[in-house]
């Protein structure tokens, strides 16, 4: 319809078509990171994923360029922290190891996955599972090629439907690692770090550390937001050196959007007002 010139601005784009929606079409494809963030999330609660060592190993194995540009190749951009860049009055986390060369990443990731008693002969074996659907099979695939190249390790991934796998959140036994994700109820990190709190309905990891949530309390409780952006920030590296989750990558908004429009801005919440909007008149451009 936007092709034909039936719509001014579309609620997205087809994954598959980002590159020649792009090449075709170039400063009319909004591209705008949404603050929802894609990861992976261990089950704590017992072995293999209790050790630390083996979930930061799984986290440096992952590739995330190869999968952002490759696998998916819709724009996205990697995540190595769980609160989406573009989030106000914050600066997103990242692990130290992000820049370092790829060869001395994988040798870090080999050597964790060596102290946590795993090799050649004793590969890890786990379970992922991931609700129906293309581009969570493309993800889920991918991450167990990426850790049997790097590690040796052997996934065995499978797909639930979306109603099934909800079910199955909580009944761990049934699972070693398992597709999540969450979208920010607003625009600050308070709504992707409250969801890891001990005890909180949504911490599928079971993950439970007293120092991160300190760091969250006193945050609620402070006034000064630049105090309060500094105890967020320690908590998410709290959180993240845990590794609890495997941050996979960050979604986007993508949107068609017409030369005729005047007033289009991409937002991190993806919310466009009509009321900001207006189309120049045809003849003007005569």
């Amino acid at each position: 319809m936007f092709e034909a010139g039936e719509l001014e601005i579309t609620s997205s784009t087809p994954n598959g078509q980002f590159q020649s929606l792009k090449a075709r079409y170039g400063d009319q494809l909004h591209v705008t990171t949404n603050l929802s963030v894609y990861f992976m999330v261990f089950d704590l609660t017992e072995a293999p994923f209790s050790d630390v060592r083996l979930r930061e190993a799984m986290s440096i194995a992952l590739d995330r360029d190869a999968l952002t540009e490759s696998v998916l190749g819709a724009g996205q951009t990697g995540a190595f922290g769980v609160v989406p860049p573009g989030i106000a009055n914050y600066d997103s986390f990242s692990f130290d190891w992000r820049e370092l060369p790829r060869d001395q990443q994988l040798a870090r990731a080999r050597e964790l996955y060596r102290e946590a008693g795993f090799d050649d002969s004793t590969p890890l074996k786990a379970t992922l599972i991931y609700n129906t659907g293309d581009a969570h099979r493309k993800v889920a695939v991918a991450l167990q090629a990426m850790v049997r190249e790097a590690l040796g390790a052997r996934l065995e991934v499978t797909n639930q439907e979306f109603r099934v796998m909800l079910c199955n959140r909580e009944k761990r036994e049934l699972w070693d690692i398992m597709r999540l994700g969450w979208t920010g109820d607003y625009n600050d990190p308070n709504t992707y770090l409250e969801i890891f709190r001990s005890g909180h309905p949504q911490n599928f990891a079971g993950y439970q550390n007293t120092e991160y949530d300190r760091l969250l309390d006193e945050a609620a409780r402070t006034l000064d937001l630049s105090v309060r952006r500094e105890l967020l920030h320690e908590a998410e590296q709290t959180l993240m050196e845990d590794h609890p989750i495997l941050p996979m990558y960050f979604y986007v908004s993508r949107h068609l959007v017409s030369e005729r429009v005047i007033g289009f801005t991409a937002t991190p919440m993806d919310r466009t007002y009509s009321a900001h909007l207006k189309l120049a008149d045809p003849a003007a451009s005569k």
